[in-house]
């Protein structure tokens, strides 16, 4: 409505300074006819200074009016992306942990079908686990694994594969799959590059991409992350202790 009503007003303003501009042609004829020349001429003038300036404040307040609209409309562009990424941050307590004791499990037990299972790399140190208070993984059930540049990296499961990029995670894969009756997303982040652009279909050991240290990140590692699990991650990984808490950062050893 502002915006409709700024257009109406500046083309009325402009209407009226050319009606303006016609009255000030006939100043001749008005002031041979003294006074009605005189009181003829204060019209025109009168009329041609209200109008041009109405004109002007009107097309000086459309960009003025128009940009909230236009704003509004690129951070509802903006909101609807998060929206649409929003499952990349795992949020605490997902993933089968959570930042309270030591998680206990059963290695003995298989892990289900459908479900990551395995190392997404081999070699390498392991330099953060989840949960680790005061790192990056406060929040998260997630494992860092520090690895030289250029390593293979490979899914833990079957599943749809997309990749993407962003500030914080650099170049990922994300897969998902079913795993005991629920949705499931492994998370690789810091790449190099990827195997492949897009979306795929992936099997487990299958290469998807290679390490590095894109995003934020302060060296060549992968920060592999799970979403949806209902067992601690390491159980995942086929690893028989618990590393959560553990940040080599902070100066809590990982052994």
């Amino acid at each position: 409505a502002p915006v409709v009503g700024t257009i109406i007003g500046a083309v009325v303003g402009f209407l009226g300074g050319i009606v303006g501009g016609a009255t000030i042609g006939k100043l001749k004829d008005k002031l041979k006819d003294f006074p009605g020349g005189i009181l003829g001429a204060g019209v025109a003038l009168t009329t041609l200074g209200l109008a041009l300036p109405m004109a002007l404040i009107r097309m000086m307040a459309f960009p003025v009016q128009i940009f909230p609209i236009v704003m509004g409309g690129m951070f509802a562009k903006q909101a609807k992306t998060a929206t649409d990424i929003s499952f990349l941050v795992s949020p605490k307590g997902v993933g089968g942990g959570d930042a309270g004791e030591l998680p206990t499990w059963d290695p003995t037990i298989p892990i289900p079908e459908g479900c990551p299972n395995g190392m997404p790399v081999q070699g390498g140190t392991i330099t953060q686990g989840p949960f680790a208070v005061g790192c990056s993984h406060e929040k998260y059930e997630a494992m860092d694994f520090g690895v030289a540049m250029m390593t293979p990296i490979t899914a833990t499961h079957d599943g749809a594969a997309i990749t993407g990029e962003g500030p914080g995670a650099g170049k990922y894969v994300a897969i998902k799959s079913m795993c005991e009756g629920k949705e499931v997303i492994s998370f690789y982040y810091h790449l190099w590059d990827w195997a492949f652009s897009g979306e795929k279909q992936v099997k487990r050991g299958e290469v998807i991409g290679r390490a590095d240290d894109t995003g934020r990140s302060e060296g060549s590692h992968l920060h592999y992350q799970l979403r949806g699990t209902t067992k601690p991650i390491e159980y995942y990984l086929g690893l028989t202790k618990s590393y959560k808490g553990c940040c080599i950062d902070n100066g809590i050893p990982c052994q």
